[in-house]
């Protein structure tokens, strides 16, 4: 009978390697006698990080690195804070009213009485004419009390600040200013305005009452052909311009802007005067329409 190969016992002298002995009263000497010799001492250098070297932080270092991540972690913190209080400041509705009145920017229209008529202006200027005459002539606002309340600074004083405000928007308006200082029956400008002047402006009703004669001659010169006499006529009649200002209102517009504009050139009479004088003879009573180009520039 044979023996299979398989059956065979291996022999250790051929691999070198022995067996190992499950036997447990053998494993248990063979553990602690081999743990007396396991060393850890490296080698040679292993892959990845070594921490031989690795030296403990100071307690002052350890500190110091908390208190820089503390402060990293609350800038975010402050950023949003800043960022809630901005947003707050202006889009609360508990939003603080805005003084009264506003500063004007330069260059920007005062918010108070910019978006004010003429007629509103001068009736602010009736009711604080004590507040605006001349200490030299208490019966009179003169131009130059308008410029030196204009010139002030603002003094946190509601009633004066107003003033200044209002004198500084009057003198953003020659031509408003210039009606309150016209004489109502010459048209002179002496720069004295009284009350009456003031009230007269604020009832006048008169289209033209905030022209300069300048622009009176432009106008003039604009309806030559209706203001002229006849077909044949080449000037315009001193005569028929007061005949015409006698006129009632007839309710057409372009007939009563005629009469309007005659009624206001006749009152001023230096004016009309000019008008009759330039470009031919003398009080002749006639105006030249040359005459009118010439004080229309």
């Amino acid at each position: 009978m044979s023996v299979s190969t398989l059956d065979k016992p291996l022999s250790t002298s051929n691999t070198g390697m022995a067996l190992p002995n499950t036997s447990r009263s053998d494993t248990a000497p063979s553990i602690r006698q081999n743990s007396a010799n396991v060393s850890f001492a490296a080698q040679e250098q292993p892959a990845g990080p070594s921490f031989d070297q690795f030296t403990p932080l100071s307690t002052s270092a350890r500190l110091a690195g908390n208190s820089q991540a503390g402060t990293q972690q609350t800038l975010p913190q402050m950023f949003m804070k800043m960022f809630e209080k901005f947003f707050a400041a202006w889009f609360s509705p508990q939003r603080p009213p805005v003084p009264e009145p506003c500063p004007c920017k330069p260059g920007k229209p005062d918010p108070q009485y910019g978006t004010k008529n003429n007629e509103e202006l001068a009736q602010l200027l009736l009711d604080n004419f004590d507040a605006f005459k001349d200490p030299k002539s208490p019966s009179y606002i003169t131009k130059q009390g308008l410029e030196a309340m204009a010139s002030r600074p603002l003094t946190g004083d509601p009633d004066k600040d107003r003033n200044i405000h209002l004198a500084k928007e009057l003198l953003k308006r020659p031509d408003l200013v210039d009606a309150l200082d016209r004489h109502s029956t010459t048209g002179a400008l002496d720069g004295l305005i009284d009350r009456q002047k003031i009230e007269m402006t604020i009832k006048g009703q008169s289209p033209f009452k905030y022209q300069s004669d300048k622009q009176l001659a432009a106008e003039m010169l604009k309806h030559f052909d209706e203001l002229k006499g006849g077909f044949w006529s080449r000037t315009i009649n001193i005569d028929d311009l007061k005949d015409l200002a006698g006129q009632k209102l007839t309710g057409d517009a372009s007939k009563d802007n005629l009469i309007w504009l005659a009624r206001e050139i006749i009152q001023r009479s230096e004016a009309l005067k000019k008008m009759d004088n330039t470009r031919g003879l003398d009080d002749d009573g006639l105006i030249s329409k040359k005459g009118l180009k010439k004080l229309s520039r």
